[in-house]
């Protein structure tokens, strides 16, 4: 039979529905092309919420389409390759996701290749689920992508709802350093604003912050402040404000509680942190030393060179599979909340900080990572390969290894009592505290004879007054002994710490630990002839071997994750312990003595 248009000519009244519903047996069905879509379980957030992104709508042939790409199995580098092709990112709000194609000339660039590099993602493995998103700290609003053809040549797919941050405006980050005079203490954060009106209030009661310190300008940097990509390209963001300002006028471990921002935007909790000890042979000192950490996003997500062991917290216990290590910073946080009895002052990371390497976003993560840490004590840094080193930045090693930061980002958050000998406008200090003297070296910038960070240590330790300040701990990225390897560029400066009576050299770069015994151009000799070095930068980035043959001036050597402490004990002892972060537990000490020393 001759059936009716389905849609009737101009002027006529549409078929009945009913027989629409006869027809239905004879029609052949078409198939609706597969429509995705993303979805988030809330629409605000703040920093520390959960965020479930929904998705559905996924072809099932696209599950079985792999595209060669990586998913990485929390390893540190991102090397196990796997049949990827879904995935979620997590995106400032505007960004551009469009594709750029592999950057191999970049170094430590990394996929996904996209115009802007997601700030965290996860795989999908299914055609409609969800996945969990942890919030931490962040300078924008978010939105989450969902993405097919892998990570090499990424196609978007779908956009889900902004997520907007209620607690953008807000001040965060504070941390401490010590500056040259131990009656001061330098309190650091960040905002997102441009603040006139910043300020760091503080007083003996937590109550009543009666003084403030103001006046404080706000810093920052552009795009064309830094060297080159992956910084200046997919990895840059805006990086907002910093703030830096000193309190003065302390007394020896007075408890002073402290609380930053601005009228403007609000201030941050009180924290609190005991003032320095002034130079004294009769003080003791307690701190902790590590180096080669970088940050892990608790959730499990992938991101830009994971470093799985560098943290564990509370919200591992909410996962299936918590990871086996990751307790350095919730181990040293525990310490610090526990410092009446711990006695810890001060904490120097050496090298190698939050492996961001060109990735802004990084930063944050990092920032918050160690807050509850660097708020209570001092946390003093120095300059690695991975946040200095890049051609034309005028570092002794030319590679690309900060991947376009050479050392700006870093020294915009940390501000160290730099040398102004230092034509590059800081990377090298010394400061003292208690019974040590402490020398921090930038290894990135040549220290041979001649050169002004080579004039810098002679000037310095000539000034040592060994009556007050009897030990001197010296301090830098790369090591002068590691493995069974000398290095000759660092040997030029042996001698010289030799003949000022240096006592212990602590170094990073090589993800391992280790000692020597007390050492001179390789060879063991007496004790209070030579120093004694300890590589230390197990703290997260993924672990180094060792070589088959041990030297002869090695006494200790552990591939595993940790974190050490110093207890110095007047002019009379030093102890360095050496914790390993799968169970907290102390698995080596070293003992120095030097009461024969005036």
């Amino acid at each position: 039979l001759p059936l009716p248009p389905l849609i009737p000519p101009a002027g006529q009244a549409p078929p009945a529905l009913s027989f629409l519903l006869l027809l239905l047996p004879f029609l052949h069905p078409v198939p609706l092309d597969a429509s995705p879509s993303v979805t988030l379980s809330r629409s605000t957030a703040s920093a520390g919420a959960w965020v479930t992104a929904s998705f559905s709508g996924i072809d099932p042939q696209a599950l079985t389409t792999g595209s060669g790409d990586y998913i990485c199995d929390q390893d540190s580098h991102c090397k196990t390759v796997k049949e990827l092709n879904l995935w979620i990112g997590v995106f400032p709000e505007g960004s551009n996701v469009s594709q750029i194609g592999p950057q191999e000339s970049w170094h430590v660039g990394n996929p996904p290749w996209l115009a802007t590099s997601p700030i965290k993602w996860k795989p999908v493995n299914s055609t409609a689920g969800s996945v969990d998103f942890f919030m931490d700290t962040v300078r924008k609003n978010l939105v989450f992508w969902l993405f097919s053809n892998g990570t090499t040549y990424p196609v978007p797919e779908a956009r889900s709802q902004v997520l907007v941050f209620t607690d953008l405006d807000l001040p965060r980050h504070a941390h401490l350093a010590r500056t040259r005079d131990a009656a001061e203490m330098r309190v650091s954060w960040h905002s997102v604003h441009n603040d006139p009106d910043a300020a760091i209030r503080f007083g003996s009661d937590p109550e009543r912050l009666d003084r403030a310190v103001t006046g404080i300008a706000a810093t920052s940097y552009a795009r064309e402040d830094l060297c080159g990509p992956p910084a200046t390209a997919h990895g840059w963001m805006d990086p907002g404000f910093f703030y830096s300002g000193v309190i003065p006028g302390l007394s020896a471990g007075e408890t002073v509680y402290y609380s930053v921002g601005s009228e403007s935007h609000g201030f941050t909790e009180v924290q609190k942190f005991r003032a320095a000890t002034p130079p004294s042979r009769d003080s003791s000192l307690v701190l902790v030393a590590l180096a080669d950490m970088g940050e892990t996003y608790i959730d499990g997500a992938q991101y830009h060179w994971m470093e799985p062991y560098a943290i564990n917290t509370t919200h591992y216990a909410a996962l299936a599979n918590p990871p086996e290590h990751g307790k350095v910073m919730s181990g040293l946080a525990r310490r610090i909340e526990q410092s009446a009895e711990s006695r810890t002052e001060l904490l120097v990371h050496v090298g190698d900080i939050a492996y961001a390497t060109g990735y802004e976003s990084e930063w944050d993560r990092f920032m918050t990572q160690i807050e509850p840490i660097a708020s209570r004590v001092p946390y003093m840094t120095g300059l690695g390969n991975h946040e200095r080193d890049f051609p034309g930045s005028g570092s002794y090693f030319q590679g690309r290894d900060s991947g376009g930061e050479c050392g700006v980002c870093t020294e915009a958050r940390f501000t160290m009592p730099y040398a102004e000998s230092d034509p590059n406008n800081g990377s090298w200090y010394s400061f003292e505290q208690g019974p040590v003297h402490f020398v921090m070296m930038d290894t990135e910038m040549d220290a041979s004879p001649g050169t002004p960070q080579y004039q810098f240590f002679e000037e310095d330790f000539g000034s040592v007054n060994r009556s007050a300040t009897p030990w001197i701990i010296f301090m830098g990225h790369r090591p002068m002994y590691t493995g069974n390897d000398i290095d000759p560029h660092f040997q030029t400066f042996e001698k010289l710490l030799v003949d000022s009576g240096v006592d212990l050299c602590l170094w990073g770069h090589v993800h391992n630990a280790q000692v020597t015994c007390p050492v001179v151009a390789g060879e063991c000799v007496e004790s209070g002839e030579g120093p004694v070095h300890a590589v230390i930068g197990n703290a997260g980035q993924s672990l180094s071997e060792f070589p088959t043959e041990r030297a002869k001036w090695s006494v200790y050597q552990a591939k595993e994750f940790g974190y050490s402490t110093i207890e110095v004990n007047g002019a009379e002892s030093l102890v360095m312990k050496f914790f390993a972060d799968a169970d907290n537990e102390l698995h080596y000490t070293l003992n120095m003595t030097r009461s024969q020393k005036s």
